[in-house]
């Protein structure tokens, strides 16, 4: 059984989804007129009102985090 942070940020099976989740990152910081990067961790994706997102981020983030795992068709 793979953990968590191996699903998220490492398993090349899913590549091609992380690269659209890391776009999608992206597109909430441009939107959002945020004067820092969001970066793909594990962290941002399960807890990111403790990385200091607003609260409209962390509903990206999580829209983001749950077409990831939609898009991987692991069943969880």
């Amino acid at each position: 059984m793979e953990s968590a942070e191996h699903f998220l940020l490492h398993c090349t099976i899913h590549q091609e989804a992380r690269n659209e989740l890391q776009l999608s990152l992206q597109e909430i910081t441009d939107s959002s007129a945020c004067t820092s990067r969001l970066y793909l961790s594990e962290s941002i994706l399960l807890a990111p009102r403790w990385n200091n997102v607003t609260k409209n981020q962390d509903k990206h983030i999580k829209a983001a985090l749950f077409q990831y795992i939609s898009d991987s068709k692991v069943k969880l």
